[in-house]
């Protein structure tokens, strides 16, 4: 049985062996940074309550995240707060937050160490090593270790370490502020006893073997920013009381809110139960127990790209890199609860920073039964062998770390050979990259019960509830975890969650303004402030690091992102680096929780470049406009609409687009005609030949601009606008005629229709040209009305350039009238002709067509139509009967069909008076004629006698 002198001189020999080590690295001058580290209850990253108020503008002097002045913890990930007093050591896990670009990572190249104090790098962490904090004491420092980097060396010389060291795993930029993520590894030397020279003056909660679940002590870990006037060599010998050496300016003592709860090894051999202050879990130091490493690898082993010679892929742990091992001060005395055989573990992680148990791993908490039972000592005896490992279980030994991975058949990030894949287990979740393994003791009395080892006054220390299950509320895992030991850290690529980054969405990315100071809008979190930055081209953003906060660039704005998640921002121009006609500005964003107190801000949002043209091109003309007509009643074979005009754009990339507009007879200022019905897109306009021209229209003054903008690619002409509208095909011009010029509309675009579009020519070079439209005969019929006399439209061309700025023609209007007549004869003969002439659906007559009539005899005649349709017409004289030829032309030139008709002479007199007919007067004509020839022979014959 160890007496009390037993234990005082295995404390004695445990400080011996911190002496040769801090020895160790002084004497090689291997740098080291003071740091105290105090264990820490871990809890889940401060959740947003209530979003901040919606578009909310806020100034660049107010609300811009500000950098902080000082070191201030973000958030503790772990710690070991439960320390057996005899095997004291600091560990801890956190996020610190210091201002952007205050500390180098890379002032020592990976693997290697500070050696002039960790304040060479910008940090600087100064531990008190007997844990007192009011008055002048020993503060040792610790000593920096480059773990960045993709070879595998930093982690493995991290997990090689023994002695008074801390990491930085990553900077994650966020903003004005960086936040590291650091481990820490020292020794300490907290009160053995209750002797109050060793505590903070006033102290009460001091060490004591009846003191169940240990005595609460204060820790004094100081992050110190370098100030360019201290400076911290590496040393374990800096005595001074922090309150008049630190300058609270650039210091903080980020274990302020996170004390150790200290155990005593010793128990009262003669008290009865309870007069220990509990079982305890080892921490492990130096090579104690033996892992892979041969050093501390069990504490924040960074996974992240493999070992240094070994041949595990990134994201794995080796075998034997954790460990747990519990022991009693009673153990082997036969007293009630004194046997701790069986503990619970779980692998815990954050996930968007709350805790959660890892699925991949350990679901649900695990049960290890069969270690041996062990007594406290320095270290604890038989640890290597006795110890639970991540390795397979033997049949001489049962006790180890294998979970029992998922229950719904996924795989399982615990490998048969007990080794642990974290980036199998951060993917299968979508955790943040960072693991804890805590255990919870099991104590029973020499028979195996748990009588009395689980009421109220002990449960906590000696059986505490084990385990967290993914629906556990945050306050309750933190209750859980407290009463553990976290013995266990490891990362694979962690990050802070942080907000989502927001998103641009307009002006499109490489798109065309029309205004030197536009809007740019987007998507985000609401409540979160979002600034707008615009980038410096002398510090333009590099592509491998678009998140760098040094590449940020001019502060455009901020803005509160709106309840809807929408936000917008003006650019006022006011940037040092003004926008300029046909210059570019490239905009991204990022957006800032406000509601945790620590300002995490997103990544940057995506990056859009925006061109400006303001400038209104001049605007184009429509000139002529040539219908084709009818022959015979039907258009001739490829006929078109042939309007032509000029054009004169000064910016590169231009489109034209024509528009033919039917026209009411009260808006028209050509002929008169009733508005047909536009149903749909019929015909369109065809490409035709865009030709240079010496001619160049300077006449019209350029349109108001408006904050809009347009891809380069789509250049739309307004929203309302169709892609549909923007096809054509090609064919010849026909025969001209003359068009009307109109007043010009108020505001033109705001009538075009997308089915008015005819025609459309892209990617106009600059200078003057003329251009031609041929529009398809079809687009007009299909609007013709059915009276058949056409329909008037007015003709607009619009000159759109890239930054979706209109120039619009002046209007021309046009009579399109391509409705042949259709003429008929009611009567005639070769004495005379008449009929009528109608046109469209309902059959109109048609006043004033030329009707025309080629004779049998090859002649030709013609007559105009009247009001009511009707014509008449007088054949040649000593016209005989055949066959007669007749058609009619419109006042617009369309031609009808020609149509046959045989010309006779008058019909015959059929009757006598006295019958009631007029035939009669036939027959007297033939009884005259025969009359006369009697009597010419009568004189003939006479006078030949003669």
């Amino acid at each position: 049985m160890d007496s009390p002198k037993a234990h005082a001189l295995a404390k004695v020999d445990k400080r011996v062996m911190d002496i040769h080590r801090t020895v160790k690295w002084s004497a090689a001058a291997v740098p080291v940074v003071a740091l105290v580290l105090i264990f820490v209850v871990n809890s889940a990253l401060p959740s947003r309550a209530v979003a901040l108020p919606s578009r909310q503008a806020a100034s660049a002097a107010s609300a811009q995240a500000a950098a902080v002045s000082k070191p201030k913890l973000y958030q503790m990930l772990a710690y070991n707060d439960r320390i057996d007093t005899q095997n004291d050591e600091l560990r801890m896990d956190f996020i610190l937050q210091v201002p952007h670009g205050s500390v180098n990572p890379d002032c020592v190249a990976e693997g290697a160490t500070s050696t002039s104090g960790g304040d060479g790098c910008g940090l600087t962490f100064l531990y008190s090593y007997y844990g007192i904090g009011d008055r002048a004491t020993q503060y040792n420092t610790m000593v920096y270790l480059n773990t960045q980097g993709s070879d595998g060396k930093g982690a493995a010389r991290w997990a090689r370490n023994v002695d008074d060291y801390y990491t930085i795993h990553k900077v994650i930029h966020s903003g004005a502020n960086d936040y590291l993520n650091i481990s820490i590894e020292g020794n300490i030397d907290y009160p053995d006893d209750a002797n109050p020279d060793r505590y903070d003056r006033g102290a009460t909660d001091l060490v004591s073997i009846n003191r169940v679940g240990g005595a609460k002590i204060k820790q004094y870990v100081y992050a110190i920013i370098s100030d360019g006037k201290q400076s911290w060599a590496n040393s374990s010998s800096h005595t001074f009381d922090a309150a008049t050496t630190l300058d609270p300016a650039n210091s903080t003592n980020i274990a302020e809110d996170y004390p150790a709860y200290v155990y005593a090894q010793a128990c009262s051999p003669t008290a009865p139960y309870p007069a220990c202050n509990g079982p305890m879990a080892f921490i492990g130091w130096d090579a104690n127990p033996a892992l892979w490493s041969g050093g501390q690898s069990n504490w924040g082993l960074v996974t992240d790209n493999g070992f240094d010679g070994r041949s595990e892929k990134a994201g794995v742990a080796p075998v034997k890199s954790f460990f747990v091992y519990w022991y009693n001060p009673d153990a082997n005395r036969s007293k009630a609860c004194s046997q701790n055989t069986s503990f619970y573990y779980q692998w815990l992680a954050t996930k968007s920073g709350k805790w959660v148990p890892v699925s991949a791993l350990t679901p649900q908490v695990q049960r290890v039964d069969g270690q041996n039972s062990a007594v406290a000592a320095v270290p604890p005896a038989n640890s290597n062998t006795w110890s639970s490992f991540n390795e397979p279980a033997s049949s001489s030994k049962t006790n180890v770390l294998m979970g029992n991975g998922p229950s719904d058949g996924s795989p399982s990030a615990q490998a048969s050979d007990g080794s642990i894949d974290f980036k199998l287990a951060k993917s299968a979740d979508g955790l943040d990259g960072y693991f804890k393994l805590v255990t919870w003791p099991i104590t029973t009395n020499p028979d195996g019960t748990t009588t009395g080892c689980d009421t109220s006054d002990v449960k906590d220390a000696y059986n505490p509830e084990p385990g967290i299950t993914a629906n556990m509320s945050q306050a309750d895992i933190a209750e859980r975890v407290s009463k553990g030991w976290t013995i266990d850290t490891a990362y694979y690529r962690y990050d802070i969650a942080r907000p989502a980054a927001p998103v641009i969405n307009s002006p499109k990315d490489g798109s065309y303004v029309n205004t030197l100071t536009p809007t740019i809008s987007g998507t985000g979190t609401p409540g979160d402030l979002l600034s707008l930055y615009a980038e410096d081209p002398a510090h333009p953003v590099a592509q491998s690091d678009v998140n760098a906060p040094d590449t940020k660039g001019f502060l455009i704005g901020q803005v509160r992102v709106a309840d809807d998640g929408s936000w917008s921002i003006r650019d006022d121009n006011q940037a040092s680096v003004a926008n300029a006609e046909l210059g570019t500005r490239r905009y991204h964003a990022w957006q800032m929780e406000t509601d945790s107190g620590f300002d995490l801000t997103s990544n940057f949002s995506n990056i859009v470049a925006v061109r400006f043209l303001t400038q209104t091109d001049p605007a184009p003309q429509v000139e002529a406009v040539t219908v084709p007509h009818t022959v015979e009643g039907q258009l001739p074979a490829g006929a078109k609409v042939l309007v032509k005009g000029s054009v004169a754009p000064v910016h590169p990339g231009s489109t034209l687009k024509l528009y033919a507009l039917p026209q009411d007879s009260t808006n028209a200022t050509g002929s008169q005609s009733l508005k047909g019905d536009s149903s749909g897109q019929v015909g369109k306009g065809e490409a035709g030949e865009l030709e240079k021209s010496n001619d160049s229209n300077d006449s019209n003054e350029p349109s108001d601009s408006s904050d809009s903008s347009a891809t380069a690619a789509e250049q739309p002409l307004a929203a309302s606008r169709s892609p549909e509208a923007d096809r054509a095909t090609a064919a010849s011009p026909q025969s001209s005629q003359g068009a009307q010029k109109a007043q010009p509309l108020d505001s033109p675009t705001d009538t075009l229709e997308p089915d008015e579009l005819v025609y459309t020519q892209d990617q106009l070079p600059t200078g003057s040209s003329s251009w031609q439209a041929q529009v398809d005969p079809q687009y007009f019929l299909a609007h013709e009305p059915s009276d058949g006399r056409g329909q008037s439209y007015r003709f607009i061309a619009v000159l759109t350039n890239v930054a979706n700025i209109d120039a619009i023609s002046q209007p021309l209007d046009e009579l399109i009238d391509m409705s042949a007549p259709s003429p008929s004869v009611s009567s005639g003969d070769v004495t005379g002709v008449e009929g009528t002439v109608l046109s469209g659906q309902v059959q109109v007559a048609e006043a004033g067509d030329s009707i025309h009539f080629l004779w049998p005899d090859g002649t030709e005649s013609t007559t105009i139509s009247q009001a009511d349709g009707s014509w008449s017409i007088i054949p040649p004289a000593g016209l005989v009967p055949g066959d007669a030829v007749v058609w009619a032309v419109d006042d617009q030139g369309n031609q009808s069909v020609k149509i046959h008709y045989s010309l006779k002479y008058p019909a015959q007199v059929g009757s006598l008076p006295f019958t009631g007919g007029c035939g009669w007067i036939g027959y007297a004509s033939l009884l005259m004629v025969f009359v006369c020839t009697i009597v010419a022979r009568a004189v003939y014959g006479r006078i030949s006698t003669r």
